[in-house]
């Protein structure tokens, strides 16, 4: 009977380990992904090496933390919460050590899907409080600008994901103005124009690492993945799977998430294949993909996270957008 307990603890903690990570920091020369695993309605964010070893849970509690992104430097991680809001889908934006640690809220008026300046020192977000806008603010949370807002009474409402280009002078983002659409404007607000031509569904939008390319969810061609160049041109499908993408840091490969695992596919359209069997129960959703620039990370359960936020009152959002121009 001892024999049998003493078995049935060891498999508990195998399988505890398994969900958390095991206790290890990051190898020199890994590349590294930040995800979201989703488990019914719960989303924490996780991280894991390139070779799926180290995974770690940075994010707990009973809060949504989705839509994660690693900084240039791999440093820190912009992220979507609701864990000062009062229902599920009152998200802010907030910026976290790579470590899940110093956690610190970037807006309160409401935003999500962040994408980082190439410099750093800058996030555009989709608006929520106002969903007809794309907004930027500095990293510490001032000079918060609206940079794109359709204009009222037009059917326009930005949808699901916004990144930066590589060269910091364009931004690209997915909007329904009746389909699903991808957009780009010039990081002054000017310039807009919609590559999707409003034919097809296209969504999830991500500049490929030169900036020539862009991956997408798309129904074209019977639906799934696609790429496309950065004019919207040339468009060819990579997979049937569907969802949000990121690419390798040579700009190689395109990986998606599925259920339990992180897949891949090179940017050419073949090789489809499991990269990561993370082993664990949950949907992988909204990975980035990042080369080993960022600090070791302790799993969750080894070392315990100093959480900290601001713990202002939450402002409303300006009567007049304009004036956050």
């Amino acid at each position: 009977m001892q024999s049998r307990h003493r078995f049935m603890g060891w498999a508990f903690a195998a399988a505890f380990l398994a969900l958390v990570g095991s206790p290890r920091t990051a190898a020199a020369g890994h590349d590294r992904f930040v995800f979201t695993l989703r488990v019914g309605r719960a989303e924490y964010i996780h991280v894991v090496d390139g070779d799926g070893s180290n995974m770690a849970r940075i994010t707990d509690g009973p809060s949504l933390d989705t839509a994660p992104r690693w900084s240039p430097d791999g440093s820190q991680i912009a992220f979507v919460s609701n864990r000062e809001g009062e229902a599920r889908f009152d998200t802010d934006i907030y910026v976290m050590d790579a470590d899940g640690g110093n956690i610190r809220r970037v807006t309160d008026t409401g935003g999500g899907s962040p994408a980082w300046s190439p410099d750093g020192e800058t996030i555009a977000f989709l608006g929520h409080d106002n969903p007809k806008s794309v907004f930027a603010v500095d990293v510490d949370g001032r000079n918060l600008r609206r940079l794109f807002g359709a204009p009222k009474g037009t059917h326009f409402h930005t949808y699901s994901g916004i990144d930066w280009s590589p060269d910091g002078t364009k931004l690209i983002f997915d909007a329904d103005s009746g389909v699903a659409s991808v957009w780009t404007i010039g990081v002054d607000g000017r310039g807009a124009r919609d590559l999707s031509q409003k034919r097809n569904t296209d969504s999830y939008p991500r500049w490929s690492p030169d900036g020539k390319h862009v991956a997408v969810a798309s129904s074209r061609n019977g639906g799934g993945l696609h790429v496309m160049d950065a004019d919207g041109g040339n468009i060819r499908k990579l997979t049937n799977k569907w969802g949000s993408s990121t690419w390798s840091p040579d700009g190689l490969t395109v990986a998606y998430g599925g259920f339990r695992v992180i897949r891949a596919v090179d940017a050419a359209g073949d090789n489809d294949r499991v990269l990561i069997d993370l082993g664990v129960f949950g949907a992988v959703q909204h990975l980035d993909w990042a080369a080993d620039r960022a600090r070791p990370v302790t799993p969750r359960g080894t070392t315990p996270a100093v959480w900290a936020s601001w713990k202002g009152a939450r402002r409303e959002p300006p009567a007049d957008l304009s004036s956050v121009r």
